[in-house]
């Protein structure tokens, strides 16, 4: 069993929030484990499932307060966590839902990338991605409710024609283990998701060409908390691993 500090009155029943317990552990330890984050938790709750446990730090990384540095390691984040503007998507959100109330999508636009970048878009578009299986259906559903609703894969064809003022709606897959999560109510990418799709899908994010996206890149790593091993992970799935590896270790080289 993980060793805590003497010093740590870890159960006394004036800290009966599990966060506060583990902020201040994580005041006199640089990082957490998930056994040493079972043993804080079970000196009041014994019978605590390990399901919990990991939900509970979960939750935690989710809202900021704890930021993963690897499998089951935790530390209290140096930077914030990302949180996109959510309020121009819940409408869209509430219609999805109500549509669709299993499948899985999640929704974000060129002001979110805006937040990051020095270069304004010249054009600024709405992004669903939603499951492969249900994704035609979704696609019909918005294109009978919504103007200009478009599949990504047509994306050059339709900026073609429309005009600059238009905020068209672009719809594409949306990977499995995608990192994503429920913000407000609103499904919407992880930060580590956003930097790689807008180097992966450049066709779609043209606007972030050359320098713009080292700008994005820079000032999301110099800004906010970047889980490292997620990051990596989705990179893998979208055949970008190599080079975001090569980000993080200047001069090495690692197989995909």
């Amino acid at each position: 069993m993980p060793k805590i500090a003497d010093n740590l009155i870890l159960g006394e029943t004036t800290i009966k929030d599990y966060r506060k317990k583990i902020a201040l552990y994580l005041n006199s330890h640089k990082t957490l484990s998930t056994a040493e984050a079972a043993h804080i938790f079970r000196q009041d709750e014994v019978d605590l499932p390990d399901a919990t446990i990991n939900w509970r730090l979960h939750e935690m990384e989710q809202n900021g307060s704890l930021q993963r540095i690897g499998r089951g390691k935790y530390r209290l984040p140096d930077k914030p966590v990302f949180n996109p503007e959510t309020k121009s998507f819940q409408e869209m959100a509430a219609f999805i839902r109500g549509q669709f109330p299993l499948v899985k999508y999640c929704l974000w636009d060129t002001e979110i990338v805006r937040a990051l970048a020095h270069h304004i878009p010249s054009r600024a578009f709405v992004i669903v991605e939603v499951e492969k299986d249900p994704l035609e259906e979704v696609y019909d559903k918005l294109k009978d409710k919504y103007d200009y609703v478009f599949l990504a894969k047509d994306y050059n064809q339709a900026s073609g024609f429309l005009k600059k003022d238009v905020s068209a709606i672009f719809i594409k897959p949306l990977l499995s283990e995608a990192p994503v999560r429920i913000l407000n109510g609103v499904p919407v990418p992880e930060l580590e998701k956003i930097l790689v799709d807008t180097h992966r899908d450049m066709d779609l994010f043209s606007f972030l060409e050359g320098k713009e996206w080292n700008n994005l890149w820079e000032n999301a790593l110099a800004r906010y908390t970047v889980n490292t091993t997620r990051l990596l992970r989705y990179a893998a799935r979208r055949g970008q691993r190599k080079f975001f590896y090569s980000l993080f270790h200047p001069g090495t080289v690692k197989n995909d």
